[in-house]
């Protein structure tokens, strides 16, 4: 019997997606190859790092993908469909991030 290896497909935004933090100047560590329920990718700001799952409108999480975020404890872990929801999760981690310095 011949096996064909599981290829995790990534959404037609992904490329836009990453697109879009890198010009805000936001790294990106993409973990689409990860599968199993892992978000698509890790963000890093602000001496922060989030995790971002990436749907196109209209699409829905895999059962492993809801799975792995009911099971996280780390980071946030962010769903972005578009530019809107890049924005304001870069906003989102500036924002947190100057909360943490304040706390220091």
């Amino acid at each position: 019997m011949r096996r064909f290896a599981h290829r995790n497909v990534r959404d037609a935004n992904h490329t836009k997606v990453v697109g879009w933090y890198t010009d805000l100047g936001i790294g990106v560590v993409d973990l689409a190859d990860v599968g199993k329920g892992c978000p698509d990718l890790m963000v890093h700001a602000f001496g922060l790092a989030d995790l971002v799952e990436i749907k196109i409108e209209g699409g829905k999480m895999k059962e492993s993908q809801e799975e792995f975020m009911k099971e996280w404890h780390g980071p946030l872990l962010w769903l972005v469909r578009g530019m809107p929801d890049v924005v304001d999760h870069v906003r989102d981690m500036y924002r947190r991030s100057k909360l943490l310095e304040k706390a220091a």
